[in-house]
């Protein structure tokens, strides 16, 4: 189904000059178990605007159709790497990056919109630079709006790629409340791993990827368990790109304190996870947009990040702390002993996510395909 757009009104009157308009919203890449991505479409979803699913980015003739008969077709651009980073050499990922631009080129031509999210600097895993960096800034170029949730994003891509200020527009990163049950209480939570009330309790959840640093927190977390065996680590999700077999075996080794699950997490089981701790530890390399940040605000869990220029927006939280690479040892008991018990970060955590709820993100991106349409 596809929504028609209501004509303009001028002093109460209808436009009778301006034709009803169909709408429809494109989205490349899409990913059905991204709950960003359907946390962002819900508001155009539920208002009956069609959400089109692009196997590759190409002008179709549907959307050739919509123009012509004056509708708008608005492309939502998500991650660059399946466009630059998929290809078996670097020409051919030359080719397709400049394959995609001209593409664009000419659906903006034909008069699409096109919004791109800037999720990363560049891709985690990186085969083809310059194929990237002319991806990015040609986006840069051909976007009508740019998002960014990440304030400081124009600031950390500037030495790659340069964003137009005058098109560069943030929306926050929604939280995940009411995306995954949370009937669970801290004590049954505990119980489900065999914890106690009075056990420090770190964790980590996400995808298992070598930028994330469980390699650098793990050795440390040992240390700081020898230190005060009440200190516990909890570490949950499925294994992603970048780790061999033997090497999560090594790194998920029988240790003291560990708790480990690899593989994936049931959204009703998200709350055994979360509930049990006292902060979500994320000891990132760097990443631009940490979604794990949102998730733990949405159970009113505390972060402990480790200090980075990505990072920095989110030192002014009384939730958040951060962690010193030389010194992951000591920050981890520290985080763990500041939040343990904790009640006023957990009710800043939930204000966070009540601030960045999903209805209120998607509504703000939903104005936002609604005013290009209207261009």
């Amino acid at each position: 189904m596809t929504r028609k757009l209501v004509p303009n009104r001028l002093d109460g009157r209808e436009d009778a000059a301006k034709p009803w308009r169909t709408l429809a919203l494109a989205v490349f890449p899409y990913y059905p178990d991204n709950d960003w991505q359907e946390i962002m479409y819900g508001d155009l979803r539920r208002d009956g605007i069609e959400i089109k699913i692009l196997e590759s980015i190409r002008v179709e003739p549907w959307m050739r159709e919509i123009l012509r008969d004056g509708g708008s077709v608005v492309l939502h651009l998500n991650w660059t790497a399946p466009i630059s980073q998929r290809a078996d050499n670097v020409v051919a990922s030359m080719t397709g990056v400049l394959r995609v631009l001209d593409e664009l080129t000419q659906f903006r031509e034909l008069g699409g919109r096109i919004v791109w999210t800037v999720h990363n600097v560049l891709p985690h895993e990186m085969q083809y630079l310059s194929s990237e960096l002319v991806l990015c800034q040609g986006l840069a170029t051909l976007a009508d709006t740019i998002m960014i949730m990440n304030p400081d994003t124009p600031r950390l891509v500037s030495d790659w790629y340069t964003l137009p200020p005058a098109k560069t527009t943030q929306i926050d990163h929604p939280s995940y409340l009411g995306r995954f049950p949370n009937t669970v209480s801290a004590v049954e939570a505990r119980r489900a791993h065999g914890l106690n009330s009075d056990d420090i309790v770190l964790l980590f959840v996400g995808s298992i990827r070598p930028y994330k640093g469980l390699a650098d927190l793990i050795p440390e977390f040992d240390k700081a368990h020898a230190k005060c065996n009440r200190l516990k680590l909890l570490v949950a999700g499925p294994l992603g790109p970048g780790y061999s077999n033997e090497q999560i075996d090594e790194l998920f080794a029988p240790r003291a304190g560990l708790t480990a699950e690899i593989g994936y997490i049931e959204p009703d089981r998200m709350q055994y996870w979360c509930n049990a701790a006292d902060v979500m530890v994320l000891p990132y390399r760097e990443s631009l947009n940490v979604s794990v940040v949102s998730l733990a605000a949405s159970f009113g869990l505390p972060v402990s990040i480790r200090r980075a220029p990505s990072s920095a927006y989110l030192h002014v939280h009384d939730w958040v702390s951060y962690m010193d690479s030389n010194q992951l040892e000591t920050d981890l008991l520290a985080a763990g002993l500041r939040f343990h018990g904790d009640i006023a970060a957990r009710h800043a955590a939930n204000a966070a996510a009540l601030a960045t709820s999903p209805v209120r993100v998607a509504r703000e991106f939903a104005s936002t395909v609604r005013e290009l349409a209207s261009l």
